[in-house]
């Protein structure tokens, strides 16, 4: 299943992942986003055998900003 991932400075969508790190600038804000996934030791493959079913996966939202705002 993939998370949407939005801008902390005006909330646009930005896309949509599943992956261990992720880093975009927003072109609206021109913020960059960072986001990892909050238990990357555990495998996709893991956890599907594990339950039988694919476990979501869930990302920590780190935000930083540019000094260069156009």
């Amino acid at each position: 299943m993939l998370q949407e991932i939005r801008c902390c400075g005006c909330h646009r969508l930005l896309a949509k992942a599943n992956a261990i790190y992720i880093q975009i600038k927003c072109p609206r804000c021109k913020a960059f986003n960072e986001m990892r996934m909050s238990n990357p030791s555990t495998s996709v493959s893991e956890r599907k055998s594990e339950t039988g079913n694919e476990a979501r996966t869930y990302f920590t939202h780190s935000h930083t900003t540019t000094a260069h705002f156009r």
